[in-house]
């Protein structure tokens, strides 16, 4: 059985699947606008918790934007972002398993 379609089928198959890939798209910036607003609040955070410095934006100047750590505050702070890293692993795996 051969099939054929007519060309205003084909019309409206490609203006659905227009449709389907800019929803698409947008879901997926969404999704990445909001995963890379999560991971600067983490640096953030560990930032302040493990450094103590008050903000990772620039300032343009060199008092406000170098910082002098301790080798224990950098150790501490890898040391998070490592842990938060195999948190958001752990809890990704279900996700692809199911």
């Amino acid at each position: 059985m051969i099939m054929t379609t007519t060309p205003k089928a084909e019309k409206a198959s490609k203006t659905t699947s227009k449709t389907s890939n800019k929803t698409t798209s947008k879901t997926s910036s969404k999704k990445a606008s909001n995963a890379t607003q999560q991971l600067k609040q983490l640096f953030a955070r560990i930032a302040q918790d493990h450094l103590f410095i008050d903000t990772l934006e620039t300032r343009h100047s060199d008092s406000l934007d170098f910082h002098d750590t301790s080798v224990w505050g950098i150790k501490s702070a890898l040391m998070a972002a490592y842990q938060a890293g195999l948190a958001a692993g752990q809890k990704a795996q279900p996700k692809a398993a199911a």
